[in-house]
């Protein structure tokens, strides 16, 4: 038998078959019921299921996963337990963002082989894309399990917890994401993005010091690593060093232009600056180049908001809170969007389920506290009681973020906002 078949008779074979049905249906109990491994025939050639299957992993080199997809249903349809062919459709569907049918490809192979920790991995990376972060976990955790000396499932997984750090403001799983990165550098002590990431971590926990070792390190081994550019810059910028926050972002576009995480990271440095337009810009260019990244479409609604393009902005946090359901920050904007829109119920609502999802995040208290303010030209015509009635209900609000802020600056705004508050209430009973 030939095993050497033409790209162009393997698309005509596809192209005859592509009406029939796969040749594999469930039982019962769930497992698969398998048909022996057909071939079929044209101008005297055997073509077989593997054949397709290399044809498919062509077209997905390339990026072509459509008729990628086209030739694994062919492998499939041949034969019928061809775990291979299932995982790399399912991978094909998730890069065409056919979550569904990825996870129910990933799925299937599992049925077929699941001590695969690549499998879990991707169908880990598929879960995140839906939003489900908690289900992701699980997966990579799983590929750990299997396979505890492979670094990527270790930094998937610690990136994993890192956006469920930003997602509920909870540095719990910055730290675990820090052990997660750790453990990859010690499996593979050149990897720059892993010291890169896990210097980002150790500023978001103040510990500067360990952080620049990091960017340091990771400049060491891979002295053109975009992502330590881009990383440092970030912490300059938390640390209010502008101007060397600007040449890193500089440098890391040099180096990446067409990355996304830069141009996101740089849309938040201009929004640290007050340069909304700008930053739009940024986050604009970001979502362009990875459009189901929720913290773009986060950044640029909160620029619309303070350009006050308010229907822009709602859009905006609409789809960040598509992309990430507990999206924490996301949910305060939006309170602040519905609140600028005199629409107090729905405000309230957003502001009260991102306390819920985090009932330590100090800015959700401090923004409902000044929703509840906005509130005081809406009472202004029931009098003065009617005021300060609306006034006693943002206190707890204000003095729960005081007690949890520990931001110098927002507890100073804190305690001056109580301050003004109980001097307005001063000589009640």
């Amino acid at each position: 038998m030939r095993r050497e078949v033409s790209i162009m008779m393997l698309l005509s074979v596809g192209m005859l078959m592509s009406g029939c049905a796969l040749s594999s249906v469930p039982e019962p109990n769930g497992k698969p019921t398998v048909v022996p491994a057909q071939r079929a025939t044209v101008d005297g050639e055997t073509v077989t299921a593997e054949d397709h299957y290399d044809i498919g992993e062509l077209y997905a080199e390339k990026g072509k996963y459509a008729l990628a997809i086209a030739e694994y249903d062919e492998a499939i349809r041949l034969k019928s337990d061809y775990a291979d062919a299932y995982d790399s459709r399912g991978w094909a569907y998730y890069n065409r963002g056919e979550y569904e049918k990825a996870i129910a490809d990933y799925n299937y192979t599992l049925k077929f082989d699941d001590f695969d920790g690549w499998v879990y991995y991707r169908r880990g990376l598929t879960y995140e894309g839906q939003g489900q972060i908690d289900l992701a976990l699980a997966d990579y955790s799983q590929a750990i399990t299997i396979d505890p000396e492979n670094e990527d499932f270790f930094k998937e997984r610690g990136r994993a917890y890192t956006d469920l750090g930003l997602i509920y403001g909870d540095t719990v799983y910055f730290d675990k994401a820090i052990a997660d990165y750790s453990q990859a550098i010690k499996i593979w002590p050149e990897d720059d993005e892993a010291y890169a990431n896990r210097g980002w971590l150790y500023s978001q926990k103040g510990e500067y010091g360990r952080a620049y070792q990091d960017y340091n390190k990771a400049l060491e081994v891979y002295p053109d690593s975009a992502a330590a550019y881009n990383n440092r810059g970030m912490t300059h910028l938390d640390s209010g060093n502008i101007d060397k926050a600007e040449a890193d972002f500089k440098k890391a576009d040099e180096l990446a232009p067409e990355w996304g995480q830069l141009h996101l990271s740089r849309g938040q440095f201009f929004l640290r600056r007050e340069e909304w337009q700008e930053a739009i810009e940024e986050f604009d260019e970001a979502i362009r180049l990875d459009p189901d990244r929720a913290e773009s479409y986060s950044g640029r609604g909160w620029a619309y908001v303070k350009t006050n393009e308010l229907d822009k902005a709602q859009a905006d946090l609409d789809n960040a809170l598509r992309l990430k359901p507990n999206y924490t920050v996301a949910y305060m904007r939006r309170a602040l969007v519905y609140a600028k829109k005199r629409n107090f119920p729905r405000a309230f609502a957003d502001a009260n389920k991102a306390i819920e999802l985090n009932p330590n995040y100090a800015p959700a208290y401090y923004d409902r506290g000044w929703i509840h303010l906005m509130l005081i030209n809406d009472y202004a015509a029931g009098g003065e009681q009617s005021k300060k009635a609306v006034m006693r209900r943002a206190i707890p609000d204000f003095e729960k973020a005081l007690e949890l802020s520990k931001d110098p600056a927002l507890r100073a705004s804190i305690q001056k906002i109580l301050n003004d508050l109980k001097k307005g209430l001063e000589g009640e009973k």
